[in-house]
């Protein structure tokens, strides 16, 4: 097994046990974000919608009855519950089967990918997403974890100006949606759009061979052959948000 895989199965062997425990799934951000998600998707004339790390799949449900299609992505299998959608089981910087889509939703997600891997995560994600990626990224540290493992889920924590930086390495324009304590949401693009998100701002694939209908989750193998462009995740921090 290689370094990565082993990564990949440590972090998979976590999420089957966060996922066993009903406090977990009634934590679900990415519900917040569906309404002005959709705006933004439509604004760009998104068809379709790949929900990385979609967990139950609520979001994904949500987006195929709202729009012509959208499918998730999940590494944990047992996370899903949503009936009526395609999930593909990949870890996120192994999307080996995972087809391109107009649009990419990725909610409270980016925090929990291991430090070394989130610019393959991104990249995997830009060369699948052909018009606009939307993201809610938590820029705190996490409660499920220690409570219900013992060990942190958020392994990557960074200030909204640190997470601005890391997104524009892979996207023509990023545009800063909203701004909290605990998070931050973007929007970004291949290139700047001729008209700025009016009123979606706050102040403060084609098809696949294992792709299914399902109850729980279309499983797919890994492609060792697979070669990506990996950039490094050496990684400037900007001063003006840092928490201290």
């Amino acid at each position: 097994m290689s370094h990565d895989d082993n990564i990949a199965e440590l972090e998979k062997e976590k999420y089957l046990k966060v996922w066993q425990h009903d406090a977990y799934r009634d934590h679900s951000p990415g519900i917040l974000e569906q309404e002005r998600a959709l705006k933004i998707f439509a604004k760009f004339d998104c068809q379709t919608v790949a929900d990385y790390g979609c967990g139950e799949g609520k979001s994904a449900r949500y987006f195929k009855l709202m729009m012509q299609d959208a499918f998730g992505i999940e590494h944990a299998p047992n996370a899903v519950r949503a009936k009526g959608i395609v999930v593909y089981e990949e870890c996120l910087w192994q999307l080996h089967h995972t087809p391109h889509s107009d649009a990419a939703f990725c909610c409270d997600v980016m925090e929990h990918i291991p430090a070394m891997k989130v610019n393959l995560v991104l990249h995997q994600i830009r060369a699948k997403t052909r018009r606009v990626a939307y993201f809610r990224i938590a820029t705190v540290e996490d409660y499920f974890g220690p409570k219900l493992v013992n060990k942190p889920l958020h392994l990557t924590v960074r200030t909204p100006s640190e997470w601005e930086a890391t997104l524009q390495r892979h996207w023509g324009h990023v545009e800063r949606i909203a701004t909290t304590d605990n998070y931050v949401v973007f929007a970004c693009l291949p290139t700047p759009p001729d008209e700025l998100f009016d009123g979606s701002r706050d102040e403060v694939g084609s098809g696949d061979q294992h792709a299914v209908p399902h109850d729980h989750l279309t499983r797919v193998g890994s492609n060792p052959e697979a070669e990506y462009s990996v950039i490094d995740d050496e990684f400037e921090p900007e001063d003006d948000d840092r928490k201290g």
